[in-house]
Protein backbone atom coordinates (compact mmCIF):
# COMPACT_ATOMS: atom_id res chain seq x y z
CA UNK A 1 0.00 0.00 0.00
CA UNK A 2 2.45 2.76 -0.98
CA UNK A 3 0.60 4.62 -3.86
CA UNK A 4 -2.32 5.25 -6.27
CA UNK A 5 -4.57 1.90 -6.26
CA UNK A 6 -3.69 1.34 -2.73
CA UNK A 7 -6.86 -0.36 -0.88
CA UNK A 8 -9.85 1.69 0.55
CA UNK A 9 -9.79 1.39 4.79
CA UNK A 10 -12.88 0.61 6.40
CA UNK A 11 -14.15 4.02 6.74
CA UNK A 12 -13.02 4.61 2.34
CA UNK A 13 -9.49 6.75 2.74
CA UNK A 14 -6.09 5.57 2.62
CA UNK A 15 -3.21 5.13 4.72
CA UNK A 16 -0.17 4.09 3.18
CA UNK A 17 2.69 1.94 4.53
CA UNK A 18 6.66 1.87 2.87
CA UNK A 19 9.68 1.09 4.25
CA UNK A 20 13.16 0.63 2.80
CA UNK A 21 16.54 -0.39 4.01
CA UNK A 22 20.13 0.19 2.88
CA UNK A 23 21.77 -3.50 3.89
CA UNK A 24 25.59 -2.43 3.22
CA UNK A 25 25.13 0.41 6.05
CA UNK A 26 22.26 -1.47 8.11
CA UNK A 27 20.32 2.08 7.74
CA UNK A 28 16.30 1.73 7.73
CA UNK A 29 13.57 4.09 6.94
CA UNK A 30 9.58 3.52 7.10
CA UNK A 31 6.24 5.12 7.15
CA UNK A 32 2.75 4.19 7.97
CA UNK A 33 -0.57 5.60 7.62
CA UNK A 34 0.55 8.13 5.74
CA UNK A 35 -2.46 9.80 3.93
CA UNK A 36 -1.22 12.83 1.74
CA UNK A 37 2.28 12.01 0.66
CA UNK A 38 2.45 11.35 -3.12
CA UNK A 39 5.31 9.17 -3.36
CA UNK A 40 5.77 7.17 0.53
CA UNK A 41 8.59 5.29 -0.89
CA UNK A 42 10.34 8.36 -1.40
CA UNK A 43 8.83 9.69 2.14
CA UNK A 44 10.37 6.31 3.64
CA UNK A 45 14.03 6.97 1.64
CA UNK A 46 13.51 10.30 3.41
CA UNK A 47 13.28 9.54 6.82
CA UNK A 48 16.41 6.58 6.43
CA UNK A 49 18.98 9.42 5.11
CA UNK A 50 17.28 12.82 6.46
CA UNK A 51 16.48 12.03 9.77
CA UNK A 52 17.49 10.41 13.09
CA UNK A 53 13.91 8.07 13.44
CA UNK A 54 13.76 4.43 11.57
CA UNK A 55 9.56 4.77 11.69
CA UNK A 56 7.41 7.97 11.37
CA UNK A 57 3.51 7.47 11.05
CA UNK A 58 0.04 9.28 10.43
CA UNK A 59 0.21 13.49 10.61
CA UNK A 60 3.91 13.11 11.89
CA UNK A 61 4.76 11.41 8.42
CA UNK A 62 3.14 13.87 6.30
CA UNK A 63 4.59 16.91 8.29
CA UNK A 64 8.27 15.70 7.84
CA UNK A 65 7.48 14.74 4.33
CA UNK A 66 6.10 18.48 3.34
CA UNK A 67 9.12 20.12 5.33
CA UNK A 68 11.44 17.64 2.90
CA UNK A 69 9.40 18.86 -0.33
CA UNK A 70 7.89 15.83 -0.98
CA UNK A 71 5.05 16.48 -2.92
CA UNK A 72 1.44 15.86 -1.35
CA UNK A 73 -1.96 15.54 -2.97
CA UNK A 74 -5.59 15.04 -1.56
CA UNK A 75 -6.08 11.33 -0.17
CA UNK A 76 -8.84 10.78 -3.04
CA UNK A 77 -6.13 10.79 -5.88
CA UNK A 78 -4.89 7.19 -4.28
CA UNK A 79 -7.95 5.38 -5.15
CA UNK A 80 -9.15 3.99 -8.26
CA UNK A 81 -12.22 2.22 -9.53
CA UNK A 82 -11.20 -1.36 -9.34
CA UNK A 83 -10.00 -0.80 -5.82
CA UNK A 84 -13.40 0.97 -4.75
CA UNK A 85 -15.43 -2.23 -6.13
CA UNK A 86 -13.27 -4.56 -4.18
CA UNK A 87 -14.47 -2.32 -1.02
CA UNK A 88 -18.05 -2.29 -1.84
CA UNK A 89 -17.81 -6.31 -2.54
Amino acid sequence: NAGRGSVFTWEGGHTLDAAIMDGSGRAAGAVAASTTTRHPVALARAVMEKSRHVLLAGAGADAFARDQGLEQVDNVWFGTEERRQQLDW
